[in-house]
């Protein structure tokens, strides 16, 4: 059980809870959470997370990210969870929903105050009572059921709504250059 040098802040012990009720779990199998030395602060650019968490996650059988295992970092802000953390992936990804950068672009991290013209409903932004396992859960969906209508990139969008085969084929390729293979079944 992780614990950090002083559990004084209600998002530190979110974190914690979050973090060892998730490595216990036998039904998160399709992830796995990278061993943490610490819960420590972390800058990008001008703003500081009070931790980064980075993932594994292993591609549902019968997809075409079966047999392979995806790198992602999710950061979190100083206020979750009345924030969203930030999830990117660390993979190169070619996906409607994910920017060239990696950064995930769906609905559950998003808040009305990130984007106050969305037509979001609210009840699909984020709220304090979502967890990690229910965002990785969402953007698990979301690999399987791109969202076109709102794309991060739109090269990826126009290449799935027109050949829906040749873009599965090409994520193939691209996750032959640069995920990882695995032979476990997850």
């Amino acid at each position: 059980m992780v614990q950090p040098p002083t559990m004084r802040t209600s998002p530190l012990r979110r974190l914690i809870t979050e973090y060892n009720q998730l490595t216990k779990d036998p039904d998160c199998g399709w992830f796995k959470i990278l061993p943490l030395d610490d819960f420590c602060p972390v800058t990008e650019g001008n703003t500081l997370f009070i931790c980064k968490w980075e993932i594994e996650i292993f591609g549902f059988k019968g997809t075409i990210y079966e047999g392979y295992v995806l790198m992602a970092e999710i950061l979190f802000p100083s206020d979750y969870p009345l924030s969203p953390p930030k999830v990117s992936f660390t993979t190169k990804m070619y996906h409607p929903n994910i920017y060239e950068d990696g950064r995930v672009c769906i609905s559950i991290l998003h808040t009305a105050q990130t984007d106050p013209h969305t037509d979001e409903l609210d009840t699909e932004q984020w709220t304090p009572v979502l967890c990690v396992r229910t965002i990785l859960l969402s953007i698990m969906l979301l690999l399987n059921e791109p969202n076109t209508s709102s794309p991060a990139n739109l090269d990826a969008s126009i290449h799935y709504r027109n050949s829906k085969d040749e873009y599965e084929a090409y994520v193939r390729g691209s996750l032959q250059a640069h995920a990882t293979k695995v032979s476990i079944e997850h």
